[in-house]
This record gives C-alpha cells, sequence and structure tokens, in this order.
C-alpha cells in the first residue's frame, strides 16, 4: 500500500478535507448509514470539513413550541439562537403541540398534533411524513432531538449518509430505552457530567443553556412574610411533600412563611401526586400558607425566583437541577438535597447542600437561613441582594452578635457576584 494510503488510514485529511475516518462514515455500510459500532463510538461525519463548510440545516424535534410554556417555555429561545446562529441556515421545530411563539424567519414550526386531538398512531404518521418530507426537501445536516428517547427512534431511519443524529438528556437515571437511544445517536448532549450517568464518549456536557438576559435580579419587594419557593413539576420525584412537611414544622415554630409550589401536573400519575398534596396541606392546617401556582408561563417565572426569599430544591435525582442554577442568576439564595450541586457550592461559609431525605436537616437549615439578620430580609431583600457588591469581607465580615451569619453573607455566597461568575465560567448559562 502506498505511504498516503498508510497516512490517510492513520487520519491525515485528503485532497478535499475528510479523513479516513470519515470516508468510513459515509461508506460503513450499503445503505449508506453509519454502521452501528460506528454510532456506539460517536465517530461524526466527514460533511463539516475545513473544505466543506456551509451553514447547517437542522431539525429540532421536541413537544411543545410555545413561549408562555410553564415546562418548556425555554426552547422558544432555543430555538431563536439556532436560528440566528451564523453557522445555521435554517431550523425546522418538529413538535407534538404549536403554542405562541415569535421566531425568526429561520426558524419553520411543524406541529403534528393538527388540532390537538390527534391519537398516537395519528401523530406517529404525521411525524413520519414531516422527518421523510424535510428530509427529502431539504438535505438535512443534524436532526436534534430533545429530552425524549422515543423522537431517537422515529427519527433514525432519517439519519442517513452525512446527517447527525444529536440527542439531548437530562437523566440520572438510566432505562433501556434510554440505552437505546444512546446507541443509536451519534452524540449525546447533556447539561454536566452528572447529568447523563453514563462514561461514553458521546457524551458532551454544553451546560443547561439558561438564559440569563431574562434570569435577572431587579430588586422585587416582597409583602414581609419570609417566602420559601419550590419550582418544578408535581412530581414524586421532586419530593414536595418534604417541603410541604418542613413548612408546617416552621410554622408550629411560631414563624411567619409562605410556601409556593410552582409547577402543574400533566399527567394521569402527577395529577394522583398533586392531589396527594392538596390532601396534606388540608390536612395540616397549612392552606393559607402553602400556595399552588399551576402552569406559570415561562416569562413570569423569573419573577417568582426574585420575590422568594429562599428557593429549596429537595430533588435527589443525582444531577444538576435546572431551577436552582436560575434562581442563582437572579441572585436568589437556594439550598438543595441534591448532591450534584456539591462542587457547586462548596467552599462557602453557609452549608447549603443537606442530606437527601433528611428532614430535620432540611428544617434547621432553613431555621438557620431565616435567622439571619430577619428584619433586613423583610424590609428589602433587594438591598440584601446588592450588599455583597458594596460591602467586601475585608471591610465587613456580615456577622452580627445577635443572628450569627448575616443576610448580607448568606445572600453574598450562594446568590451573589461570585456564584454569578462562577456559573459564567463554567458555561452553565447562556446570553451573558
Amino acid at each position: 500500500m502506498s505511504a498516503s494510503g498508510s497516512e490517510r488510514r492513520r487520519g491525515t485529511p485528503s485532497k478535499n478535507g475528510s479523513t479516513a475516518s470519515d470516508c468510513a462514515w459515509r461508506t460503513s455500510s450499503r445503505s449508506g448509514r453509519p454502521s452501528s459500532g460506528d454510532r456506539r463510538q460517536g465517530f461524526r461525519p466527514g460533511r463539516f470539513t475545513p473544505d466543506n463548510r456551509r451553514r447547517m440545516r437542522i431539525v429540532f424535534i421536541t413537544q411543545e413550541v410555545d413561549r408562555d410554556g410553564d415546562i418548556l417555555g425555554f426552547v422558544h429561545r432555543w430555538l431563536e439562537l439556532f436560528g440566528t446562529h451564523p453557522s445555521v441556515e435554517h431550523v425546522h421545530a418538529v413538535c407534538l403541540r404549536e403554542g405562541r411563539h415569535d421566531l425568526p424567519d429561520s426558524v419553520s414550526v411543524h406541529p403534528v398534533s393538527g388540532d390537538g386531538r390527534a391519537g398516537k398512531a395519528e401523530k406517529f404518521l404525521r411525524m413520519q411524513s414531516t422527518l421523510f418530507r424535510l428530509k427529502r426537501r431539504h438535505d438535512i445536516d443534524v436532526i436534534f432531538a430533545h429530552m425524549c428517547e422515543i423522537y431517537v427512534t422515529l427519527s433514525f431511519p432519517y439519519a442517513v449518509g452525512d446527517t447527525v443524529l444529536a440527542y439531548w438528556k437530562t437523566h440520572a437515571g438510566l432505562s433501556r430505552h434510554i440505552r437505546f437511544a444512546h446507541d443509536r445517536a451519534d452524540v449525546l448532549f447533556t447539561a454536566s457530567e452528572e447529568s447523563f450517568d453514563l462514561d461514553s464518549a458521546k457524551k458532551t456536557p454544553v451546560g443547561h443553556g439558561i438564559d440569563t438576559t431574562m434570569f435577572t435580579p431587579n430588586g422585587t419587594e416582597t409583602d414581609g412574610r419570609d417566602r420559601i419557593l419550590s419550582i418544578g413539576r408535581m412530581t414524586e420525584s421532586k419530593h414536595h411533600e418534604r417541603l410541604v412537611e418542613a413548612t408546617g414544622r416552621l410554622v408550629e415554630a411560631g414563624r411567619n412563611v409562605q410556601l409556593d409550589l410552582v409547577g402543574g401536573p400533566r399527567t394521569a400519575e402527577e395529577r394522583r401526586y398533586y392531589r396527594t398534596l392538596q390532601r396534606q396541606v388540608s390536612a395540616a392546617g397549612l392552606d393559607d400558607t402553602v400556595v399552588f401556582h399551576e402552569s406559570v408561563p415561562h416569562h413570569e417565572v423569573p419573577e417568582h425566583y426574585r420575590r422568594a426569599s429562599i428557593l429549596v430544591n429537595v430533588s435527589d435525582t443525582g444531577s444538576l437541577d435546572k431551577v436552582v442554577l436560575e434562581a442563582m442568576a437572579t441572585e436568589t439564595p437556594v439550598l438543595t438535597s441534591n448532591e450534584a450541586f456539591e462542587p457547586v457550592l462548596s467552599g462557602l461559609d453557609f452549608d447549603l447542600v443537606f442530606p437527601a431525605g433528611d428532614r430535620d436537616a432540611l428544617v434547621d437549615r432553613l431555621g438557620t437561613f431565616l435567622d439571619a439578620d430577619t428584619d433586613a430580609l423583610g424590609r428589602a431583600p433587594g438591598e440584601s441582594r446588592r450588599r455583597p457588591q458594596r460591602h467586601s469581607t475585608d471591610r465587613h465580615d456580615g456577622r452580627t452578635p445577635r443572628t450569627g451569619p448575616g443576610r448580607q453573607e448568606l445572600s453574598r455566597r450562594p446568590s451573589g457576584q461570585r456564584t454569578y461568575e462562577r456559573m459564567r465560567s463554567s458555561g452553565r448559562l447562556i446570553g451573558s
């Protein structure tokens, strides 16, 4: 074999800029699709080589496109950023449900549920028809399957030739369906190493994609009560019942607190859990203390962070929960039982991570936090967030003999400029 052939097998670019591995991708099967071995190793296609670059055409598959969505409202912002990126020519958003949106001309929305009454079989046929049409007419470069592994399975037949099948997943647990989708995807995007618990060459942590132009502090005043906030879907994995119990114990201790639970049920299982929570609240006599906020539009969520005294996250999924990062972006103090945040919140004077499932520790940490300069908390929470920028630790140690750690110290640690800069440098934010 010639020297040039030997070099190309080791990955030296050929005249057209592709390497031997790129050629292997395109010719590994007679059908033009990469072999299963290629996909397991996470090889990349040869289309985007130095001599063959052009703006990408992307199919983005998601559950809904709705800027007011309570769970997936952030997808609207993602599509905006994808569509306006200089390396992208056009984005075709294929979704089950289309809501209100204001997207650039470079983004098209293709709903497959029609008037919303389509059954599973009809949705399946419509999605297959849409993917086939987009692949045939637009020479798609990337298929981006967001969260749901079924989207990978449905789009896999269209990831032929040089089309990249990308899978976004943030889930610590690994079911056989998730593994099946992972094996068929070319690349797997996730928020952090902990967000997808599988050692894979395909795994690419890219951050949560939080829009820090939206999640910003603005000095919103509170009504004088200590407001505890929890945001998330009404699922058992969020363990809202633990926070309801902790709130009841704080009320019994004579504290003037309010618990805001933001997020509504969607599935039958979630509705059952939601009713269980409501019964728990009524049985504990907390109807005036615990407030349920169902289906809050995405653009209104930052205001809940700004009004809160503290965000409490009691899920123990083992992955970085986005709501904690959003709270940090708004400079709202946080308390979590999620061990994945220990590296993020380490080295702080106040312990913001408590053992998962330890109800006594949760009540104790909340009590310690709310005891820290409670008067200042009621008068001007916005001022307490600004104090770290005006008062350095060299000039003021933030402690008072009466309360222990001062409120300004606590706000500086979990929610002030240091944490914000740490998030920016770690790539967990967008728009900053």
